[in-house]
């Protein structure tokens, strides 16, 4: 039982993550914009959607194929995704920031911890 909430808990950060992105994509595009100085308006929305999807599709399918007992085929994959992303996000955001590069890996760490072994 607490394990599972403990997964909870660590992937509700980028479930909220996405889901403030999704709420504020004007605000969240320029911060892309600024960060990507030489790409289009339409690439960065491109990477901002793509952003919001793994951030909130993989969370939401972690969750539940924890608390479903189910066996989800691509559990790892979402794992790998929040994993690659984080790593993008601690590039472009987090190497002049040392709180927030060490939170990132912090997280990366945990999620390394999710992946499952195949039988």
């Amino acid at each position: 039982m607490y394990k599972n909430f403990a997964i909870t808990l660590l992937v509700l950060v980028f479930l909220i993550s996405g889901i403030n992105k999704f709420f504020d994509i004007n605000g969240t595009l320029n911060s892309i914009s600024s960060r990507l100085p030489g790409f289009s308006n339409n690439i960065c929305l491109f990477l901002l959607l793509c952003s919001i999807f793994i951030e909130v599709f993989c969370s939401l399918y972690i969750i539940y194929c924890n608390y479903s007992g189910k066996d989800c085929k691509n559990y790892n994959n979402a794992v790998f995704a929040l994993i690659v992303f984080t790593i993008l996000a601690s590039i472009m955001y987090h190497l002049d920031d040392k709180p927030g590069l060490l939170k990132n890996i912090g997280l990366i760490g945990g999620l390394l911890l999710l992946i499952k072994k195949k039988n």
